[in-house]
């Protein structure tokens, strides 16, 4: 028997948007809690007990961003499933050659 897979859903993540977007994450830490809650509220009900978010710094010359990601993990559907194993029999097809 094969064991549940599971999906990475990004709500949101700064290192993928321009570095200019990240004037969207509010300055005062109630508007912080008011932005994150709007983000919150964009996962499925079931899933937003699941959502973590973490914090890293990077450098680049003189300068320091913090970078936010915003994801949960939740079961992969039935047609995830499909797409996944067509996709994995294609490239085992194209190994053979």
């Amino acid at each position: 028997m094969m064991s549940e897979r599971f999906v990475y859903v990004e709500v949101w993540n700064s290192e993928s948007l321009d570095r200019l977007k990240m004037s969207e994450v509010p300055d005062k830490a109630v508007d912080f809690c008011a932005w994150l809650t709007s983000k919150l509220e964009t996962v499925p009900t079931e899933f937003q007990k699941d959502v973590m978010i973490d914090f890293s710094i990077e450098s680049d010359y003189d300068r320091g961003y913090v970078n936010i990601e915003i994801y949960y993990h939740r079961p992969e559907t039935p047609e995830e499933q499909k797409a996944r194993e067509e996709r994995e029999r294609e490239i085992i097809g194209l190994c053979k050659v």
